[in-house]
């Protein structure tokens, strides 16, 4: 098979294929936080963002459609924490980005509107 065509294959598939939500684990707030909540995600302006099942990936879906927008999987993309667990944690919303909690201290920022990331650290 061509290499092409496999990696258009793989991200239809990850598009098309996302782990749908449970819409009572939506918070109607701008902060998740995952360790002391049943929330998995927020909604904000027609869009939900919630944390997929595995922790490490977050998602945006148009609530209207159902369509996914973007889906992002922060820990592979920033890499794994020195410390904690490889997990998201904690979800704020701030503008229009959004502010993820992973392992113990690190953070990333991603932009609400693509999923695009531009900040990954630790402090």
């Amino acid at each position: 098979m061509n290499y092409n065509l496999s990696i258009i294959l793989l991200i239809l598939a990850q598009t098309c294929f996302a782990q749908k939500f449970d819409v009572k684990k939506i918070s109607k707030g701008n902060i998740v936080n995952l360790l002391e909540s049943e929330f998995v995600g927020f909604e904000y302006q027609g869009v939900v963002y919630y944390v997929e099942s595995d922790l490490k990936s977050l998602v945006a879906v148009e609530k209207q459609t159902n369509k996914i927008k973007w889906k992002t999987d922060v820990v592979t993309a920033c890499g794994i924490p020195f410390e904690g667990k490889p997990e998201i944690r904690y979800l704020k919303l701030q503008k229009n980005s959004i502010h993820v909690v992973y392992g113990k201290h690190n953070e990333a920022v991603l932009d609400a509107d693509d999923g695009s990331l531009f900040l990954c650290g630790s402090d």
